[in-house]
């Protein structure tokens, strides 16, 4: 693991380059005991390094009962999938500067109290020395989305309201004549001169989802 070897989506060095050292089975994983019972969600910014292969694997795996829950690998390349276990709950996302989100949802599996083992890049299968991928923030919640990352640096933090900002210049603002629709919901728009403000919806703290339809 080399720390600030390239730069992450915050757009400082932050990105860290992890590589495998000989060849042979390779893991890169963290092992979380007391997790709450299914479904959970497992996601990690990640970047292609030496190839559209190499660091491509990741998993979920319930060390409690011994079994796979689900894992998948993807080409950095062609952003396809392909199912090792499971045949569905993965996604990947494009960010900037090459960076993917790539989000793992568990819907079963795991129950309350259990210990995962969560994967990312390397997963045991044999792999070559001196390749090796990219990697920003991993983070594993309750529930069957992704929230933006939380930093905790080593301790417990308690997340802001999330508060979305985003230039009408960027989308089909269509000079406000359209539909907001914020986790289900349709909900009036929130504006000022240049920008769209994206808030939860009453009573809650988050935003999963949103959708701008231009009429």
């Amino acid at each position: 693991f080399t720390a600030g070897s390239t730069t992450g989506p915050d757009g400082t060095a932050s990105g860290t380059k992890v590589q495998v050292t000989a060849t042979g089975g390779a893991n890169a994983y963290r092992q979380i005991a007391g997790v709450p019972a299914a479904p959970i969600t497992f996601h990690m910014l990640v970047k292609k390094g030496s190839g559209a292969t190499d660091g491509n694997r990741f998993a979920i795996y319930n060390a409690s009962t011994g079994s796979d829950v689900l894992s998948i690998s993807i080409n950095y390349d062609t952003l396809a999938i392909a199912y090792g276990v499971g045949s569905s709950g993965a996604s990947i996302a494009q960010l900037s500067n090459g960076w993917l989100r790539v989000t793992l949802t568990a819907s079963s599996g795991i129950s309350a109290g259990n210990t995962i083992n969560v994967y990312t890049g390397y997963v045991g299968a044999s792999e070559t020395a001196s390749e090796y991928f990219y990697f920003w923030n991993w983070q594993v919640e309750a529930g069957s989305t992704a929230s933006s990352p939380i930093i905790t640096a080593g301790s417990t933090v308690t997340r802001a309201v999330d508060s979305i900002k985003i230039a009408k210049t960027d989308f089909p603002w269509n000079g406000g004549t359209g539909t907001l629709t914020v986790d289900g919901v349709v909900t009036t728009p929130t504006t000022d001169a240049t920008h769209l403000f994206v808030v939860p919806r009453s009573g809650q703290t988050h935003v999963s989802t949103f959708k701008w339809v231009p009429a």
